[in-house]
């Protein structure tokens, strides 16, 4: 109903206008001009839709790639084996999400093959897809249903290079339950690997 009512509607005034400043751009005045004027509203509407094609590619997230391989993020999350249940099958699921502007918001996936302990903390392994060159993200991380942290402004830059493959230094995640800034005990620290490179548990922190 919408194309009918609507969408149609709308392209016939459209093309009316367009067919008339074709027209006028000819000077169109009889019969002998009528394919003339055709051609100048054709070349009018494609140069419009190209325009309009361009704006939106141009406005299309860029997926960053090194060697032709699409790149990771891969995050490393230290929890405090205080905060752990005795029992880690208590723990709620855990999720993590990465988000990079209103384009690429995305979930993470957590390896749970890859969480380990050490030092007196449980360390949780995620990665996360980069599809764009962001100058702004931010990474979520729900323990439980009562607890929901972010790191804001990752170290990373907008299109990773290879100096964003080294581990970041641990920063401390914030309380994003409320609105001032609170920094927990948890704490983050994130890289950039290569899709098919398949992430080893490291060593120390």
């Amino acid at each position: 109903m919408a194309i009918f009512f609507f969408l149609a509607p709308v392209v016939f005034v459209v093309a009316f206008f367009v067919g008339l400043l074709g027209t006028y751009l000819v000077h169109a005045m009889e019969w002998a001009h009528f394919w003339k004027a055709t051609g100048a509203s054709l070349g009018i509407t494609m140069g419009v839709l190209f325009a309009i094609a361009g704006f939106f590619m141009l406005q299309a997230p860029i997926r960053p790639v090194e060697g032709g391989s699409p790149l990771v993020l891969e995050v490393e999350v230290y929890i405090p084996l205080a905060r752990v249940p005795a029992h880690r099958d208590e723990f709620d699921p855990m999720t993590m999400s990465l988000y990079a502007g209103p384009r690429d918001n995305q979930f993470a996936s957590i390896d749970t093959a890859l969480n380990r302990t050490g030092n007196g903390m449980l360390i949780v392994t995620g990665l996360a897809g980069l599809n764009s060159n962001s100058y702004s993200r931010t990474i979520s991380f729900n323990i439980d249903q009562n607890t929901w942290l972010a790191l804001d402004h990752l170290p990373i830059a907008a299109k990773p290079s290879e100096k964003d493959s080294v581990w970041s230094a641990l920063m401390p995640m914030r309380d994003a339950t409320i609105a001032e800034p609170q920094y927990t005990d948890v704490q983050a620290r994130v890289r950039v690997v290569k899709r098919e490179r398949i992430p080893q548990p490291s060593t120390g922190l």
